[in-house]
């Protein structure tokens, strides 16, 4: 639908499905007379963390997210595994939604996404009521200076002209 109309998706999902659908969105619309390239008009949500260490990683997951993710996030997507504090935080990573590590790490997690399919949108979500001010704009900043410009993004909007 979205595909025929010319409307962007907006994906919380992992990476393995998004690429189906980011391929089948572009097969679908330039079908239907909108020429898309892979990943344009898409839209990719992903709870991020850029960290100092790998072990920081999992301390931000457990102090920020994971009392969402197991009493809001929980209810609403019965698949998400369950289990101890432990066992969540891995199943959090494993997720591939919740993305991040130190910055190179960070860079390798987005590559490997961008390097299937690109995305045109991002929406980057952190849990502001759990995470200190500073530390979640820092995140913001190391993501936009340090890991954004690290992407090979299409210019879609100079292929459209």
């Amino acid at each position: 639908f979205c595909a025929k109309n010319g409307f962007n998706p907006t994906y919380f999902i992992a990476t393995k499905g998004y690429v189906e659908l980011a391929k089948l969105y572009q097969q679908v619309a330039n079908e239907a007379g909108f020429p898309v390239q892979l990943g344009e008009k898409q839209n990719l949500v992903r709870w991020p963390h850029i960290t100092k260490t790998s072990a920081d990683f999992d301390r931000k997951l457990r102090d920020y997210d994971l009392d969402i993710y197991k009493n809001f996030y929980g209810p609403f997507f019965p698949q998400f595994p369950k289990g101890d504090d432990a066992q969540m935080i891995q199943s959090m990573k494993d997720s591939d939604v919740f993305i991040g590590g130190t910055v190179d790490e960070s860079i390798r997690a987005w590559r490997n996404i961008y390097n299937q399919a690109p995305a045109e949108y991002l929406t980057l979500i952190w849990h502001w009521a759990q995470q200190p001010k500073d530390d979640m704009l820092e995140e913001l900043r190391l993501f936009l200076d340090k890991v954004l410009p690290e992407l090979d993004t299409p210019d879609f909007a100079a292929a459209a002209e």
